[in-house]
């Protein structure tokens, strides 16, 4: 699970259960997303990256890459 909190309140600003499958794909190749774990977010341009499929010490492993930006942009 991503979640995204507010920095002042703690409140949860934000929420995504990556660990899913993704049937359509830039690629068109089906993905599966999985465990969250390491260093898998990486921020630039207004966008952010997340890497879902961290397979090591009992992850769920997966394939994706996803970039999440503000509605509207």
């Amino acid at each position: 699970m991503l979640r995204i909190f507010d920095g002042k309140t703690g409140a949860i600003l934000f929420e995504y259960m990556t660990n899913r499958d993704f049937p359509d794909t830039v690629n068109g190749i089906e993905g599966h997303g999985g465990g969250l774990d390491s260093a898998p977010y990486i921020a630039g341009d207004g966008t952010l990256f997340v890497q879902s499929g961290y397979a090591r010490f009992g992850e769920p492993p997966g394939n994706v890459l996803i970039a999440f930006r503000p509605k509207g942009t």
